[in-house]
């Protein structure tokens, strides 16, 4: 009785029509997600600007921050307080964090173009957070989805040749969906916004070397467009701990029989990770995977990759703050 009503339950959360605003995606999972979207999805996955942005001068460029993968508006809001705190007109633009990174920037192209037709006069820059910034890249730099009225981009941490993470981005969607959410959601619709949210294709893209990557990298830069990129090296192993651990792993194989292929496929993994260690990455994206061929403006800072928008505690964060407002200002009248 209790597997009927499970599935009654969830077929029940699933029954609203999808959205007509959202990208059509192919597949098992795409159709699910279709299926699971409604109404509620179509107005939180948008672009929704401060309440009194058009009372800015129409000179002055509109900020539109993108969050990253696992995260929401909400998140991400402290890379622009500097920003707010100036009087520039600011908006967010919320996605689906898990869903494949192509549909997310198809919605963001929609949203822009929207915001092009209803506002020809205004220019908009973007201020990304790690996957955000592949996000709009897509977006920008795909000439299908250029939507003509963007011209400055800065990215902070972007994974731009992906992170070794990626690969163990496992049980993220029960963290967000269930462990820290707190708003009283029943769980039917805990599982359905879940689903709507996307079914793990976002860490599939973020792998070095993934098909995503290897099309998007392959691209030119937009000429339209001036880009930043803020790198943060503030991780916390050391390149001394990295060894040490690498080391007890091997000696442990040797004198545990059956587990040296094992131990070698986990020491050969460790090699890479320059994402968590200080100095080369900031606990999620390395340094020399973040870099963007063909841009000059790239400042190495030294924050973590959640202290960066989380408080004030860190003082690279803070200049990373800093360098997005003067960034931004130089777009500015003065």
């Amino acid at each position: 009785m209790r597997r009927v009503l499970l599935v009654a339950g969830l077929l029940a959360a699933l029954s609203p029509a999808a959205s007509a605003d959202l990208p059509q995606q192919p597949g098992w999972r795409g159709w699910l997600r279709q299926c699971a979207t409604c109404d509620a999805d179509h107005q939180r996955y948008c672009m929704k600007l401060d309440d009194a942005w058009a009372e800015a001068p129409t000179e002055v460029p509109v900020v539109v921050q993108v969050h990253g993968f696992n995260s929401n508006p909400a998140h991400t809001r402290a890379l622009v307080k500097l920003v707010r705190g100036q009087g520039l007109p600011c908006g967010e633009f919320a996605y689906p964090n898990d869903q494949p990174l192509r549909a997310s920037a198809e919605l963001l192209s929609a949203q822009l173009r929207l915001f092009a037709e209803q506002h020809p006069e205004r220019r908009v820059a973007l201020v990304t957070h790690s996957m955000g910034g592949l996000v709009a890249r897509e977006c920008l730099e795909d000439d299908g989805l250029w939507p003509g009225n963007v011209d400055r981009l800065i990215m902070v941490a972007p994974p731009t040749h992906g992170s070794t993470l990626a690969r163990y981005a496992v049980g993220l969607d029960l963290w967000e969906h269930w462990i820290v959410r707190n708003d009283g959601a029943d769980p039917w619709r805990r599982v359905r916004e879940s689903i709507a949210d996307g079914l793990s294709e976002a860490p599939a893209d973020l792998r070095p070397g993934s098909k995503f990557l290897r099309r998007l990298n392959a691209r030119d830069r937009r000429e339209e467009v001036r880009y930043t990129v803020l790198l943060g090296s503030a991780a916390q192993v050391s390149e001394e701990h990295r060894y040490l651990v690498r080391q007890t792993l091997l000696k442990t194989a040797e004198l545990t029989p059956g587990w040296e292929t094992d131990a070698a496929a986990v020491d050969r993994a460790l090699a890479c990770m320059d994402e968590v260690t200080d100095g080369k990455g900031d606990g999620a994206v390395a340094i020399s995977r973040g870099r963007l061929p063909g841009v000059a403006d790239t400042v190495v800072l030294p924050f973590s990759h959640l202290g960066v928008v989380h408080g004030d505690q860190e003082p690279g964060g803070l200049e990373a703050r800093q360098v997005i407002l003067d960034r931004l200002l130089q777009a500015a009248p003065r």
